[in-house]
């Protein structure tokens, strides 16, 4: 069961059905193990507004259809409302993450979504992003945890098999392509990285 802090959340999700066709018909992706246990689950914010939710997206059953389909809303390109179907692999690795940071924080913390899909035209904006990001295809997310550095994010998302991790000065890229592993030009030299977490991305080519 999902929890939303929309009014109207089953008015939006209701509209992001008639985005257009093949928007929300890509099959759900062969269930892979949780993270722990026989669900998994994700507590989100997003950065835009605020917009929060708790919701169990997989059990021993596969994945929940209709979490998932919220959590694909919640990931919508909060630019111009470009709503796709988000590789449900991805929140199994975003749920490892959170469970992992957790368990060394004491305390579960949320993980606030700064960056979810684009549009191509909100993509050939951003700065620093693929011509090709996985941004675009529903495979990535930029993610930060109030109170840590991205640099131990990046690690945790290292250590949970993510496949590609960016890590910026105020954020961390996951996605559920190849691993690889780069950093931004920006971050001063001698910060400490994550080990073994693939090769690096050209830079101009990391999100």
């Amino acid at each position: 069961m999902a929890i939303v802090t929309t009014p109207s959340r089953r008015e939006l999700l209701a509209h992001a059905l008639t985005l257009g066709a093949g928007c929300w018909t890509r099959p759900l992706a062969a269930a892979t193990p949780s993270p722990r246990g026989s669900s998994a689950k994700l507590w989100l914010v997003r950065e835009h507004d605020g917009a929060e939710i708790l919701t169990t997206f997989r059990s021993n059953a596969g994945y929940d259809r209709g979490a998932v389909l919220e959590l694909s809303w919640m990931w919508r390109d909060t630019e111009d409302g470009r709503a796709i179907w988000i590789e449900p692999r991805l929140f199994d690795v975003l749920a490892a993450i959170q469970i992992g940071i957790g368990d060394a924080n004491g305390a579960p913390l949320p993980l606030v979504l700064t960056s979810g899909c684009r549009s191509p035209a909100h993509n050939a904006g951003t700065e620093g992003a693929a011509r090709q990001s996985t941004h675009l295809d529903g495979l990535a997310g930029d993610i930060r945890v109030p109170g840590l550095a991205p640099q131990v994010v990046a690690l945790a998302a290292a250590m949970c098999r993510a496949g590609g991790v960016g890590l910026y000065p105020s954020h961390v890229h996951v996605d559920v392509w190849r691993p690889r592993f780069w950093t931004d030009p920006k971050i001063r030299a001698g910060t400490a990285l994550p080990r073994g977490a693939g090769s690096p991305r050209p830079t101009g080519q990391s999100s």
